[in-house]
């Protein structure tokens, strides 16, 4: 069977028996089509793992049983790499064995949000004794260390003009606004500044 059709013909299957273990009244009825239910919906997820290339996930939910017993990753790429802790990025990395771990993210954007990095107790002592570790990414680290980094050169997400503190600040002169983001070129930001 054609794998949209397989896939189209399992996801209505699916529907079929929530909408039943809705209107169920019985106890021992919906119970047993809640198994079904599970059932087909493990069946649909392993189908689908079977058959794809890619998987998107969270670093958290890449430890998820069904994913790692289903998916063997020859490349694993994190995004937002700068904004993950330690603590996050050893969850896909202590799953898989890739043969490539590829991280994207901007050490000079948003660090890893650790909610206890100033709690201190009565004494003035940190909560959180992790908490200076924590808020310095894996990424940030291993682009201080030197391994190999690869800078875009351009912008494509801030209008030109807002973006130039920015560059000038942050990437003293390393990155420049890309062709298109003029504001001339951006009908919706002209609608805010009117």
């Amino acid at each position: 069977m054609e794998a949209a059709a397989y896939l189209t013909e399992q996801f209505w299957a699916i529907i079929t028996t929530s909408l039943r273990i809705k209107d169920s009244r019985g106890e021992h009825e919906g119970a047993e089509q809640a198994t079904t239910f599970a059932q087909q919906l493990k069946n649909l997820r392993e189908y689908t793992l079977s058959t794809c290339d890619v998987v998107v996930t969270t670093c958290s939910n890449a430890a998820e049983a069904y994913l790692v017993r289903s998916f063997a990753p020859d490349v694993t790429y994190i995004d937002e790499a700068a904004k993950a802790t330690e603590l996050d990025l050893v969850i896909p990395m202590a799953h898989y064995e890739s043969q490539v771990i590829i991280m994207t993210g901007d050490d000079q954007q948003l660090r890893p949000t650790v909610k206890t990095d100033h709690a201190k107790d009565d004494e003035g002592r940190l909560l959180n004794c992790f908490a200076p570790q924590l808020t310095q990414s894996p990424f940030n680290q291993f682009c201080y260390l030197g391994l190999p980094v690869i800078l875009l050169r351009e912008q494509f997400r801030v209008t030109a003009g807002l973006s130039r503190p920015a560059l000038r600040i942050s990437y003293k002169g390393r990155l420049i606004d890309a062709e298109g983001t003029d504001l001339a070129q951006r009908p919706q930001s002209q609608m805010f500044l009117q």
